[in-house]
């Protein structure tokens, strides 16, 4: 990445001396900003994707500027910047002049889906792309879309371990540990001709400390070792998410006995997450920052963590209580005062992960939450669940908008 961000703009300077920015500086400026992405020098990528935008010329070479711009959207939950990224590279997908291109889209795409709940989506999504990859490429996007269609089979074995459904767990740990064994198929096939053999190997340790989690396990050892192989190559963002997760493993992990033991516990896990956090602060990575502060909030870790709040708890606070027939029509249904809160978040569209970072509750739990207010309403889908809200003069606040917005690329 560093070799390719100095040839970038090199080549930048060179084109603009002969007058051919226009011609071919929003491809140079993507590039370099793809680096920048890599390396966690958000900033310098912010600034390099804005100039790639501005000198993009409609046509097939619009795409990877745009997905560029997509990726560093989803990842610093920015929605301007992601609504100018797809603006610009969706109308020239189905002609995208390299694979590479069109990978770092879906790539985007699909961390937005991840960001906002929509796992159904996602792992649709990610199913479809990697079943249209050719059978032997072994890249940095290749193994970022398995580890990411491995996150989304995790988040969805964790949801249904959570209410209780064994079978839509097993249904996804079986999912994750074939998307495991299919990526590491092509590493053993293409094992000689892997462009950098030591991005493969930090892309492996985070598919399979994905895959652990799919499967029910607490592996804090497995994300230590995601975390140190990116962290040895400088690739700050998925390094700081895997310092995330060995802190929460750290967290769930079954408490060893003895005096003192569960603050040792908790005390192990201080250390990761403020890691975690410290990337993410630096990097403007949004929604990893929440994810900290609310693991280190519920975990009760360390104060320094979390001195700061989180976007919607104050507005939450300050939410209209229902009127009178609203209370009575509610209490009919058995909704407890906490599912009261949540479908009123459920009636102003916030997603669970918004909820859940509100409410200092886990994703998991918000999703139980909701999962259990739509049986009480006898109703099929959240939408439904927030046209009762409203007929019941339920009014939430105004939901924050860290997630990166819906995305339904044409076709």
């Amino acid at each position: 990445p560093e070799e390719a961000i100095r040839t970038a703009m090199d080549g930048l300077e060179s084109v603009r001396s002969i007058g051919l920015e226009r011609t071919y500086g929003g491809s140079l400026a993507a590039t370099a900003a793809a680096g920048a992405y890599l390396l966690g020098r958000w900033a310098d990528a912010r600034a390099l994707c804005a100039r790639a935008l501005a000198l993009a010329e409609p046509g097939p070479e619009a795409v990877w500027p745009g997905a560029v711009a997509m990726r560093l959207a989803a990842g610093s939950g920015d929605e301007e910047l992601m609504r100018a990224g797809r603006a610009v590279a969706q109308p020239f997908l189905a002609v995208a002049p390299d694979r590479l291109h069109a990978a770092w889209f879906w790539l985007a795409v699909i961390e937005g889906d991840l960001a906002a709940d929509r796992f159904e989506a996602g792992q649709d999504r990610a199913t479809a792309a990697i079943d249209g990859l050719p059978p032997n490429i072994l890249d940095e996007p290749t193994g970022s879309l398995f580890a990411l269609a491995l996150t989304i089979a995790a988040e969805r074995a964790e949801t249904a371990r959570a209410v209780g459904d064994g079978s839509a767990a097993a249904a996804q740990a079986a999912v994750a540990e074939s998307l495991l064994a299919e990526w590491r198929r092509r590493r053993a096939s293409t094992e000689t001709a892997t462009p950098n053999r030591a991005i493969a190997e930090a892309l492996d340790a985070l598919c399979a400390a994905q895959a652990t989690r799919a499967l029910g396990a607490t592996d804090p050892f497995s994300w230590e070792r995601a975390a140190e192989a990116h962290e040895r190559l400088g690739i700050a963002y998925p390094g700081a998410y895997a310092r995330f997760r060995q802190a929460e493993a750290l967290v769930q992990a079954p408490a060893p006995r003895g005096p003192g033991a569960a603050r040792a516990a908790r005390s192990a896990a201080a250390g990761p997450l403020r890691a975690a956090m410290d990337t993410a602060r630096r990097l403007g990575a949004r929604p990893l920052v929440a994810a900290c502060v609310l693991l280190a909030r519920r975990a009760r870790l360390d104060p320094a963590l979390v001195g700061e709040r989180l976007a919607g708890s104050d507005a939450v606070a300050t939410a209209a209580p229902p009127p009178a027939p609203a209370a009575a029509f509610l209490e009919r249904r058995h909704l407890t005062p906490r599912e009261v809160e949540v479908l009123t978040l459920v009636g102003s569209g916030w997603s669970n992960g918004e909820i859940a970072s509100a409410l200092f509750i886990s994703r998991k739990t918000a999703s139980v939450h909701v999962s259990n207010i739509l049986g009480k309403l006898g109703v099929a889908d959240r939408v439904e669940a927030g046209a009762v809200a409203h007929r019941a003069g339920l009014v939430g606040p105004q939901r924050p908008g860290s997630s990166p917005q819906e995305l339904e690329p044409d076709g």
